[in-house]
């Protein structure tokens, strides 16, 4: 995650196939991550979306990723 650069993400399926790994195990990653501010889980998105952040899919920790991503340039 940390070598996507800023302004630009890839999608959960995107990233696991780089890694030869599932989409899955991509989000328990991102779910698990306890320092996302070093750590840019928020740049790993779902095709058909935003995804989550955090675990959750709406609310505050939604709002988050999404201003995390327009801060950065990637929406």
């Amino acid at each position: 995650m940390q070598e996507i650069p800023r302004g630009q993400t890839l999608t959960y399926g995107e990233l696991a196939k780089k890694l030869q790994t599932g989409p899955r195990a991509i989000g328990a990653a991102c779910r698990t991550n306890p320092i996302p501010v070093i750590i840019p889980c928020h740049r790993i998105v779902s095709k058909q979306g935003m995804g989550g952040f955090h675990g959750k899919t709406s609310g505050k920790f939604l709002t988050i990723k999404e201003w995390l991503l327009q801060h950065e340039g990637a929406l």
